[in-house]
């Protein structure tokens, strides 16, 4: 953004420093000015990663451990608080006794309403920080999402025509369903896929 001056402001000033700086010092964020295959979404997402420090790679990779444990995170931090500030549902862990393995998951989760509306203020800042965080996860590992939401919306659009639902109310997928293409997504933005070397 420009000041009434046509002058850059002091905030876009500090982020290209920043892209700067990064970019030589990491090799890897002239992305930042490459945007295309990014939403301007994902494009704002990333200046608040590299503003915090954060490397965003120039094509699909693992970023390693760390970074993975810290995406987990953040992700399952903005969920939980969405869904019980947001949504008003209480979430629990169904334990059972003498079992060894402490990993959860989905079918251990238990979901109870909680009394009282939904608060839209916290529910719509939740959403936003979830998309956020997630598309802050593709950025942390090179996945550029303008594509890849595409095909996954093309994909889930296609559903539809089944017309069929769970108990729950979650539309289920004709027998014939293709899931959506990710791979080839992925290598169109650079990445090799393990299990086809050439």
């Amino acid at each position: 953004m420009a000041n009434i001056h046509g002058e850059p402001s002091r905030s876009e000033g500090a982020v290209d420093t920043a892209i700067r700086i990064m970019g030589s010092n990491l090799g890897e964020l002239g992305s930042l000015r490459d945007v295309s295959g990014r939403t301007e979404h994902q494009q704002r997402v990333e200046r608040m990663m590299v503003g915090f420090n954060h490397s965003v790679p120039i094509k699909p990779m693992d970023p390693g451990p760390e970074t993975r444990v810290l995406r987990a995170r953040l992700i399952m931090e903005e969920c939980l608080e969405t869904i019980q500030d947001g949504l008003r549902v209480k979430v629990g862990v169904r334990v059972e006794v003498g079992v060894g393995d402490k990993s959860v998951d989905f079918d251990s989760l238990v979901f109870v309403a909680k009394d009282g509306p939904a608060d839209l203020i916290e529910l719509a800042d939740g959403c936003a920080d979830v998309s956020v965080v997630t598309i802050g996860t593709l950025s942390a590992f090179g996945i550029k999402d303008r594509a890849l939401l595409e095909e996954v919306d093309a994909n889930n659009l296609s559903k539809i025509d089944t017309g069929r639902t769970n108990e729950h109310g979650k539309f289920t997928k004709h027998p014939d369903h293709m899931p959506p293409r990710i791979a080839m997504v992925l290598m169109a933005q650079g990445w090799q896929n393990p299990d086809e070397p050439f």
